[in-house]
């Protein structure tokens, strides 16, 4: 098991996940601004990290029609969200690599997950490589160097044991572009949009200045040599950060 499964299994965010983070009100504004745009242009999503399933309504709002899949590493994860939507397939996975064949389904979306792991670079590849049109995914960045810091998985005050931290990286803007343009194949368009937030209240370290951005990445079956690259910064919208 990795050293980042563990925590997530703790009571605190098993109930967290399980009464939250389940409607449009509580997506974040980062997730909105390519679900809505995205999702109506796909037939088949696979949500990695997707905890109890709760965004499964979300992307039900986009397409209604839409072949919804989840995963995620947490057994007791898992469990609640087969509870909760029985006719879905939810996949306990182990957390090195996905057991899914190449560009096996259309869009793959992942959020709130690659800044909390080590193998970021690793495990974006392999997203990647099961996405056939779209993966989508958020990170933590910054103008400073790439940096590491741990954070507890603690919710509703629950005391910061060792035994909850993960940890918790800010990418340096070059290093995150870096990693993007070099996934296999060459992506033929990268779309960033995000904004200013604060990192979490359970960080150890207070890190200034960071930026929480979403992309989507769209393959380009390895037309050109460099993708399409958009990047859009605006102020934090209100209702919170993504």
């Amino acid at each position: 098991m990795l050293r980042t499964n563990r925590p997530w299994g703790n009571p605190s965010s098993l109930s967290f996940f399980k009464e939250h983070r389940n409607s449009v009100e509580e997506a974040y504004p980062s997730e909105l601004h390519f679900l809505e745009k995205v999702v109506p242009q796909v037939q088949s999503v696979l949500d990695v990290g997707c905890a109890a399933g709760g965004l499964y309504p979300v992307f039900k709002k986009y397409n209604p029609r839409l072949h919804y899949e989840g995963a995620d590493v947490i057994p007791e994860m898992i469990e609640n969200a087969r509870k909760k939507f029985p006719r879905l397939s939810f996949h306990l996975v182990g957390g090195a690599a996905l057991p899914f064949e190449d560009n096996s389904r259309e869009m793959v979306f992942s959020s709130g997950l690659f800044h909390l792991i080590d193998h970021y670079e690793a495990y974006l590849q392999d997203l990647y490589r099961v996405a056939r049109r779209f993966l989508l995914v958020d990170f933590r960045v910054h103008s400073e160097a790439t940096r590491c810091s741990e954070m507890w998985v603690a919710f509703g005050g629950v005391e910061r044991k060792e035994e909850l931290k993960v940890p918790y990286y800010v990418l340096n803007m070059g290093d995150y572009l870096r990693m993007l343009t070099r996934l296999k194949p060459s992506p033929g368009k990268i779309d960033i949009y995000g904004y200013p937030g604060k990192v979490s209240a359970n960080t150890k370290e207070n890190i200034p200045d960071v930026l929480f951005l979403f992309a989507n990445i769209e393959k380009g079956a390895g037309r050109t040599a460099w993708p399409e690259i958009s990047l859009h910064i605006t102020p934090k919208p209100q209702g919170g950060v993504g």
